[in-house]
């Protein structure tokens, strides 16, 4: 088996166990894709964790997201948590980023209430 087969176990195991569990509502998943390794730093579960960046053990411990995430909408709120935990390493898509959100923050939207 290729090396890049066995990367496919987990998904394969995924949908093992969304059939076996009948989740049906599968459709709006059409494509797969691959985080480039090249492009983010890693950063394992225990990290994660450990810098408290999502949640966090201790009770009434206020977590980095909590902090940074004004976000209005849920797909913004899930966007704030992957750039969270998969950093870029390269300056210019950091950069870009920044400059998206300082354009967000310049332009004025009305309040969604």
């Amino acid at each position: 088996m290729k090396r890049w087969t066995w990367r496919l176990l987990p998904l394969a195991l995924l949908c093992i166990t969304c059939r076996e569990n009948q989740h049906d509502r599968l459709g709006h998943i059409t494509a797969l894709s691959r985080i480039e390794e090249d492009k983010y730093v890693w950063l394992d579960r225990f990290t994660i964790r450990n810098l408290e960046l999502i949640s966090s053990p201790h009770e009434n411990a206020t977590t980095l997201i909590q902090i940074m995430d004004q976000t209005k909408t849920p797909m913004g709120g899930r966007l704030m948590k992957r750039w969270m935990v998969l950093p870029l390493k390269d300056l210019t898509p950091i950069q870009n980023r920044l400059d998206a959100v300082e354009a967000f923050l310049r332009t004025k939207i009305a309040p969604m209430n």
